[in-house]
Formats: C-alpha cells, structure tokens, sequence
C-alpha cells in the first residue's frame, strides 16, 4: 500500500492528461495484490505473481512517464512473464 502511494506520488503529476486512468489503473493492480495477499491458504505464489506484475507496470510507468530506462523492454516482459508465471501456478496450487 505505502509503494503505490509512493508511485502515485512521482507518477501521477508526470501523466499529465492520462492521470485519472493512470490512477484508476494503479488502484486495479493495488486490488489485485490486496486480494492476492487475503487469499487463504498457500498463497505465497499469488502474491509473489501479483508483487512482480506491480513490479512490470512500475517500471513501464517510470519508462513512460519519468525516464527511458536501460533495456526496459527486457525488463518488463521478463517481469511480466515470470508474474504470470507466478499466478498460474498459485491459482493450480490453491486449487489442488
């Protein structure tokens, strides 16, 4: 919670006009990851998966709306895979 007040913090006066949807965006992910961490049972892979996935949106923000970042490309979509990844076999493992 306090990262996302944070990110809106430096994120959301650099969006400009795409601010609200930004802002409406970020709240989506928080809930997500709210939800992932209230999740009961063995969790841990859920909430690492939703964690990662902030990670990824973090750093296509800061890429878009701060300063290009040194391969940002590779970053993200590593970040992006290995989260949903991480989601997928939380989502099989909760259900077994």
């Amino acid at each position: 919670m306090i990262a996302a007040l944070l990110l809106a913090q430096i994120i959301l006066p650099a969006a400009g006009d795409l601010a609200p949807p930004v802002l409406a965006y970020l709240l989506a992910i928080l809930a997500m990851a709210v939800a992932a961490a209230m999740h009961k049972g063995d969790s841990t892979l859920l909430f690492a998966g939703a964690v990662i996935f902030m990670t990824s949106d973090t750093l296509i923000a800061i890429n878009k709306f701060i300063t290009p970042l040194p391969l940002a490309d590779a970053a993200i979509m590593l970040t992006y895979y290995s989260a949903q990844l991480c989601i997928l076999y939380g989502i099989r493992r909760a259900q077994a």
